[in-house]
C-alpha cells in the first residue's frame, strides 16, 4: 500500500516535472538556456529510462543483461527523485537569493552612481561659481540720462553709483538687482547683464538716482545672477546711506556702507528673469 502511494506520488511529480521542463524549454530565448534544460530532462528521466527498460527486461531480450530486481530498482528510483527533487529546491533558492543580492547591490550601485554625479556636478559648481562684489559710492559725476531713477520725486535726491565685479572663476550671467527702499517701500528691478555676461574679474557699475532722501535710508538690495551651467543665486546686500549736513566744496557729504550677505543657491530661476 505504501509502495503504491509512493508511486503515485513520483508519478504525479514526475509528470508535472515533464511539463514544466518542456514549457520552459520552449519558453528559453538563449541556447544556453535550451540545452541547460535538456540536459536537466535527461538528469531527470534517466533512471525512469533504464527502469522501463529493465523492467520490461529490454537487456535481456537483446542478450546485454539479466533481469534486475523490481524492488531494488524502486528504491532506487525512490532515493534519486529524492534527492533530485531536494537538490532542485536547493538550487532554486540559491538562485533566489544570488538573485535578490544581486538586485540590491545594482539598486545600491545605481545610487552610488546617482551620488557620485551629483558629487561632480556640486564640484563643477563651486569650482566655476561667480562670487558677486558690490560696492556703492557716492558719485554724481555721470551724464544723467544714464542715470537708472529708483523713485518718484522732485527733491532731496541723491545720485551715486553700484559696481558689480565678479571676483569668482566662472562668468556670471543673467545680473539682476531688486531694491527696495525703506522710506518709500517701493520695489525696483535693474537688469545688470544688459550684456550677455560678467566675465570673471570684470566690473560693470550703474548711476542710480534716489528722491526724497532723509537722513538715513536704508536700500535693501537682492542680487540675482546665474552660473554658466545655470544655477541660480540670490545675494542680499543692504545699502545704508547717511546724510552728513556737512559741506564740502558746495556738494553735502554722503556717507555709503554696505553689508553683504552670504549667498543662496536657489531651486527655482526667478519669475523676473527672462528665458
Amino acid at each position: 500500500m505504501i509502495k503504491n502511494i509512493i508511486l503515485i506520488i513520483l508519478i504525479i511529480i514526475s509528470v508535472y516535472s515533464l511539463y514544466y521542463i518542456i514549457s520552459s524549454l520552449k519558453k528559453s530565448k538563449t541556447s544556453v538556456e535550451k540545452v541547460l534544460w535538456m540536459v536537466l530532462l535527461l538528469i531527470y528521466y534517466t533512471p525512469l529510462i533504464i527502469y522501463y527498460l529493465d523492467r520490461y527486461n529490454i537487456p535481456t531480450k537483446l542478450k546485454y543483461i539479466q533481469n534486475i530486481d523490481i524492488d531494488r530498482w524502486f528504491n532506487f528510483i525512490s532515493s534519486y527523485v529524492t534527492s533530485l527533487v531536494a537538490t532542485l529546491l536547493s538550487g532554486i533558492i540559491l538562485i533566489f537569493i544570488t538573485k535578490k543580492e544581486l538586485d540590491v547591490q545594482k539598486e545600491n550601485n545605481e545610487k552610488e552612481c546617482l551620488l557620485n554625479i551629483e558629487r561632480e556636478k556640486e564640484r563643477k559648481r563651486i569650482d566655476y561659481m561667480p562670487i558677486v562684489a558690490l560696492r556703492a559710492i557716492h558719485d554724481e559725476d555721470c551724464a544723467f540720462d544714464s542715470v537708472i531713477q529708483l523713485n518718484n520725486g522732485t527733491n532731496n535726491s541723491i545720485i551715486f553709483r553700484i559696481d558689480i565685479e565678479n571676483i569668482g572663476l566662472g562668468v556670471l550671467k543673467n545680473c539682476y538687482l531688486k531694491i527696495k527702499d525703506s522710506n518709500s517701500k517701493t520695489d525696483i528691478v535693474i537688469n545688470i547683464t544688459e550684456k550677455e555676461v560678467i566675465p570673471v574679474k570684470s566690473l560693470v557699475d550703474k548711476y542710480l538716482l534716489l528722491f526724497n532722501a532723509k537722513e538715513y535710508t536704508e536700500l535693501t538690495t537682492t542680487i540675482y545672477y546665474s552660473d554658466m551651467f545655470d544655477n541660480y543665486y540670490s545675494q542680499i546686500v543692504i545699502i545704508n546711506i547717511r546724510k552728513t549736513g556737512i559741506i564740502d566744496k558746495g556738494k553735502e557729504i554722503i556717507v555709503i556702507k554696505t553689508k553683504t550677505h552670504d549667498y543662496k543657491l536657489l531651486k527655482n530661476k526667478p519669475f523676473f528673469i527672462a528665458n
